[in-house]
């Protein structure tokens, strides 16, 4: 993460006002790089509807030959989103630190959950995705998606996705095909 670090969470859970300068540069950043950012990732960057905290990551699909990621992921308000990233690989790029990281559950969830988001670009002109998630191992709590394109669906969640949605562990599930 380059924004919403360990260290300003630590701060703003400490009382202190850098959270919000912290919020402010990262969109003073967003504004900067929009105009370079695909219709369906600058809707994503910018409606709050895509805010990811407290969502749970249900899945992340890796295909390695083809450079495509998938997540799945469950919304707050009972919603189910479904992202795409064409030309992409994920960062950290190996199995088992990754699976470690997507599997992760905290002390108090049953379930891996997204604490926060950034999008960026790389140096060499890629789109990046960082998701940082809700643990106590600070040195596995996030990994990047890096992409060429992307594209977003979502759903209302069903009945039965939704029922006993926060009663059963369910770690998030790491699928990786080579």
């Amino acid at each position: 993460m380059k924004w919403f670090t360990l260290e300003a969470h630590k701060q703003s859970d400490d009382g202190e006002s850098t959270w919000d300068t912290t919020l402010a540069e990262y969109q003073d950043h967003l504004d900067s790089i929009l105009d370079c950012l695909p219709a369906d990732l600058a809707t994503f960057a910018r409606d709050s509807r895509y805010h990811l905290h407290d969502a749970e990551l249900r899945q992340v699909a890796v295909d390695s030959l083809a450079q495509t990621v998938e997540m799945d992921l469950y919304i707050i308000d009972g919603r189910r989103l479904h992202l795409n990233f064409a030309g992409a690989k994920l960062v950290p790029g190996d199995p088992a630190t990754l699976a470690g990281i997507v599997g992760m559950t905290a002390d108090d969830h049953a379930y891996t959950e997204v604490c926060d988001q950034e999008i960026d670009l790389t140096p060499d002109g890629l789109f990046v995705l960082r998701l940082e998630l809700f643990s106590y191992l600070p040195a596995l709590t996030e990994f990047a998606v890096e992409f060429k394109t992307f594209a977003l669906s979502c759903r209302d969640m069903t009945p039965a996705e939704l029922a006993g949605r926060w009663d059963e562990a369910r770690p998030g599930a790491l699928i990786f095909t080579a």
